[in-house]
């Protein structure tokens, strides 16, 4: 497990630096809300957006059965789904870390904290791709992650996600 969260977070920063070196001016000027793209959950009952000062949501495929979505916020949070055994539109079990997981992170100047669908202890989720071509994929998530630390268990709970992110 400690591999897994470790390679997991390896895939978030490599993807996070994906963003700031991707997020050129390839709209001719829109911002990341501007462009339609998005990554919208209710994080605990409160309100998460990917920012729309930035351009700070993306989708990457690096081999045709992977995929990876995220978004993050103006204050370091962010929402990153992986599927690693992608197959097409349809429905996700990313609770089963073989197939995929769903991360929650908060970030700040001395901190990451992250919570995962595939934690074990009663995290578990679903993600589901409703739309996908060369150019963008939208799809909707739900999840329940655990915090990534060793014997922890708390919990957050992420409802009503919903996203479109262009492929970078």
């Amino acid at each position: 497990m400690k591999t897994f969260t470790r390679l997991s977070y390896l895939l978030f920063l490599s993807i996070s630096l994906c963003f700031v070196s991707c997020s050129g001016d390839d709209d001719n000027g829109s911002a990341g809300g501007g462009s339609g793209e998005y990554v919208k959950a209710k994080v605990d009952g409160k309100n998460f957006s990917s920012s729309t000062s930035y351009d700070l949501v993306a989708a990457s495929r690096p081999t045709s059965n992977a995929m990876a979505i995220q978004g993050s916020n103006n204050e370091g949070h962010a929402i990153q789904i992986t599927l690693f055994a992608f197959d097409g539109e349809g429905t996700y079990n990313v609770g089963d870390q073989l197939i995929g997981q769903a991360l929650y992170t908060k970030a700040s100047t001395t901190s990451l904290i992250s919570y995962s669908s595939a934690a074990g202890g009663g995290a578990n989720g679903e993600v589901t791709i409703t739309y996908i071509d060369d150019e963008k994929v939208e799809g909707t998530f739900s999840f329940k992650g655990r915090k990534a630390e060793e014997g922890a268990t708390e919990m957050v709970e992420v409802t009503n996600g919903k996203f479109r992110a262009k492929f970078q």
